[in-house]
């Protein structure tokens, strides 16, 4: 029993040393490959080799979207030690012209403590449920890629009827000249945005 100020607590325990302890006082649980197996087999997962990755990583189709769980088992099987790494579940998908794979949603990480059984469960039917029914807007960056900014939407300025700029897509001046005699409209953002539209 342990007494803090007025409050005492009853359930706490004491983690031997070298052990890790997270705020509610769980021990890491050890998740070994065949536990993972165990879990993730009768929900139809298969194991996969990841270009790159070095640890156990599962898979199964879901609505179009591979569905990944990284175990934190290295690829030989080997749980790493409690409280290093924790288990990731993501969801895959292919697009743009070369069919190039992204990562469309992720999980927070499950902790390998207890629980982490049915919080990993839970993490599945959440990402399950978020591929059957994704945002409409479909990603086209390839991965590691910055998305391209969005084109601005071609409307004229409402109180000026001026053209939008056709950078920002914010307003534009009224005609100006410029040093040939030119005209054009330029952005009223300006010297922050150098967009302009020719005025003939």
């Amino acid at each position: 029993m342990t007494t803090t100020g007025n409050v005492t607590f009853s359930n706490v325990t004491q983690a031997p040393v070298g052990e890790r302890t997270i705020g509610d006082n769980s021990r890491f649980a050890p998740v070994s490959q065949a536990d993972i197996e165990a879990l993730l087999t009768p929900q139809g997962f298969v194991k996969i080799t990841v270009p790159g990755v070095n640890e156990l990583v599962y898979a199964k189709l879901v609505h179009g979207f591979s569905l990944r769980i990284y175990t934190g088992c290295n690829a030989d099987g080997v749980a790493r030690p409690r409280g290093q790494d924790a288990i990731r579940t993501q969801l895959w998908g292919r697009g743009g012209e070369d069919n190039v794979p992204f990562r469309a949603r992720g999980a927070k990480r499950t902790m390998r403590v207890p629980t982490w059984r049915k919080n990993l469960l839970r993490k599945i039917a959440d990402l399950t449920a978020w591929a059957k029914n994704p945002p409409t807007k479909k990603p086209t960056e390839k991965v590691g890629e910055k998305p391209a900014p969005a084109a601005p939407v071609a409307v004229a300025t409402p109180k000026t009827g001026n053209p939008p700029c056709p950078i920002c897509g914010g307003g534009t001046t009224a005609p100006k000249a410029n040093r040939n005699g030119n005209y054009f409209h330029g952005c009223l953002k300006f010297p922050k945005c150098r967009g302009a539209v020719n005025a003939s």
